[in-house]
């Protein structure tokens, strides 16, 4: 998993985070990565992006690559980006 949406958008850019960390896995993936205990926090809640592709092949460190990044906001109406 690596962190994508206003996560790894607030890594690169003087945008404060989110308070639900937003993370992103193949979608083909979905259904193992649920079975981790990674993602099990009673108290905590995460956005998960299911993406065609595997955002670890094109990630910079923990981050989504930049041009998944601003895809991703492709529809978004949110000033703040």
């Amino acid at each position: 998993m690596v962190f994508a949406g206003e996560t790894a958008l607030s890594e690169k850019t003087m945008l404060n985070p989110s308070r639900v960390v937003t993370y992103a896995i193949c979608e083909k993936d979905y259904d193992k990565t649920l079975l981790n205990d990674e993602l099990i926090y009673p108290d905590k809640q995460v956005r998960l992006e299911l993406w065609a592709y595997n955002p670890k092949q094109f990630s910079e460190g923990n981050s989504a690559d930049d041009i998944s990044i601003v895809l991703s906001f492709a529809d978004t109406s949110d000033e703040r980006i």
